[in-house]
């Protein structure tokens, strides 16, 4: 079955920007279809959502790793996902995944924003999050935060600014209730 869905897929892989995969479907497909669009020169992103213990490296081996801070705990050390990790937990963390294959590391970290670990740059970048007045229902702001964050790389953004646009949709999807209806047109 795998064979079928990936072999139906590849036209569509190979025109492709960035090609996003989470962990709602099957981890084979997943990874099929990450190498694929890797291999025909697309940005692959990795939304690791629901974070599952023992991913396989090939599945981390992608132009962006992207996970909250309890998933990145999980992912990094196995064990109970914690919430609430310390920012200099959050960024061994990225290091780990990064050594393990990611080019880049984004751990989104709700109100207090994003971090960045790139490729090739010592330090990992902060990016603050969006003021938000009242929050209404944050259920979907990780999937707003990932579409948007691909949308911008797409058409051409760099990784700081697709970022910031990825941060400022989900700061304002969280101010409305229910999940795309409340994503940003």
């Amino acid at each position: 079955v795998l064979g079928i869905h990936v072999e139906r897929a590849h036209k569509l892989l190979e025109m492709c920007a960035v090609c996003v995969c989470q962990l709602e479907i099957s981890r084979e497909i997943s990874a099929a279809a990450l190498a694929f669009a890797k291999q025909a020169g697309a940005i692959t992103i990795l939304n690791a959502a629901p974070a599952q213990e023992d991913l396989p490296d090939e599945l981390l081996c992608v132009s962006i790793l992207c996970v909250n801070e309890t998933e990145s705990e999980l992912l990094a050390r196995g064990g109970q996902a914690r919430p609430d990790v310390p920012f200099a937990r959050v960024v061994e963390n990225a290091r780990m995944l990064q050594a393990r294959g990611a080019q880049h590391v984004i751990v989104t970290l709700g109100a207090e924003g994003s971090v960045i670990l790139q490729h090739g740059k010592e330090e990992p970048a902060h990016v603050p999050a969006a003021k938000v007045e009242h929050t209404v229902d944050t259920t979907g702001a990780g999937d707003c935060y990932v579409g948007t964050l691909a949308a911008a790389l797409a058409n051409g953004a760099s990784l700081d600014k697709a970022v910031e646009a990825a941060s400022a949709a989900a700061a304002l999807s969280v101010q409305k209730r229910g999940t795309q209806k409340s994503y940003p047109a």
